[in-house]
């Protein structure tokens, strides 16, 4: 019995060979079918930083910090020789601004500060350092673009029958107007690859400051620097929206890098998918892609919660989505919120 199943074994893999062999495949090159020239393009997600840390070429993490309501994430005192400073978020809970901490807000959008106060000088600097997200990446000979708005001195209004109202704290003498550093370079300060400096007047009211730093031909490249704003002055000193960008791809002021829009270029897509598909709706329904206030300037753009356990600036938003399109020549493919939640998965 078991000779006559080997026997039939074989057979049937003698014959299911000899099928192979004949099989034959013919290929006519010479006709085609149609195909439309939309089918290849790119579908774009924000994960891992994708956006903000990712392509948006802003180098700053937490730009207008709100995205950690009790520390400052991403930011850092500075305090060099015997100088004295500390940082402290104001309005981090845009519903319930302590009595002391109020008139502090920019607009609708930039509810959240930083507060510096420097307490000692004695000539020596102090103030706040960005690390970026992992480092701010440097290069040599490259100019880059900062912005942001500040304020010094501190108003005080008068308590009244607050029972929120707290004292106010023991007062540090105001000499906060007058030259304010700006500066590229190293995380233990030592270095500095870029710096430049703006004139700060005395005023409780926020203003804008805009410059350039550039960096040296001779300098050595580096994925490792921070942003630093400092004084050598007593006194209070707040900011919002602060701003850091190398050069972008075809210049756009609010653009992309550089490198990632070039590879892609070359992949020569003819659509682009956005804004995503996770990032589109959200955890929750509050948490959909705000399409309605990324039209405007990043002075009206609060941000929000994001996907993935970190908050999206929106510095990356409608408009600039469809600039990426017609930088790239793609044709816009919006993807539209229908109502779907990550927690129902």
């Amino acid at each position: 019995m078991t000779k006559k199943l080997l026997f039939l074994s074989a057979l049937c893999l003698s014959a299911f060979s000899g099928l192979q062999a004949q099989t034959r495949l013919n290929l006519d090159l010479t006709k085609g079918v149609n195909v439309s020239p939309k089918l290849y393009g790119l579908m774009t997600e924000e994960i891992n930083h994708s956006y903000d840390g990712g392509l948006y070429a802003e180098l700053i993490r937490n730009r207008v910090f709100k995205d950690n309501p009790n520390q400052p994430d991403g930011w850092s005192v500075v305090q060099d020789g015997d100088s004295k400073a500390s940082i402290q978020l104001i309005g981090a809970d845009p519903a319930n601004v302590p009595f002391d901490q109020g008139r502090n807000a920019i607009n609708a959008a930039l509810t959240t500060c930083l507060k510096l106060t420097v307490s000692q000088a004695n000539g020596n600097r102090a103030g706040i350092a960005n690390s970026g997200f992992w480092g701010i990446p440097v290069t040599p000979s490259t100019t880059y673009r900062c912005s942001f708005y500040i304020k010094t001195g501190t108003v005080n209004f008068p308590r009244g029958n607050r029972p929120d109202a707290t004292p106010p704290a023991t007062a540090v003498t105001e000499d906060g107007p007058g030259i304010i550093n700006i500066s590229l370079e190293s995380t233990d300060g030592k270095t500095t690859y870029a710096r430049g400096t703006i004139n700060l007047e005395k005023s409780t009211y926020w203003k804008k400051h805009e410059l350039t730093i550039t960096t040296a031909a001779n300098i050595k490249p580096t994925a490792d620097a921070r942003f630093v704003i400092s004084s050598n002055r007593t006194g209070t000193y707040y900011f919002n929206l602060v701003s850091l960008f190398p050069p972008t791809y075809k210049n756009r002021p609010n653009g992309n890098r550089i490198d990632l829009m070039q590879m892609m270029a070359d992949m020569k897509p003819t659509f682009l998918r956005f804004p995503g598909g996770n990032f589109l709706e959200g955890p929750y329904l509050g948490d959909a892609f705000p399409w309605k206030t990324t039209l405007g300037p990043l002075e009206q753009r609060p941000g929000h919660t994001g996907s993935w356990g970190y908050r999206a600036s929106d510095g990356m938003g409608l408009l600039e989505f469809l600039e990426w399109c017609e930088d790239l020549k793609m044709e816009p493919l919006l993807a539209v919120f229908a109502g779907g939640l990550l927690i129902t998965w």
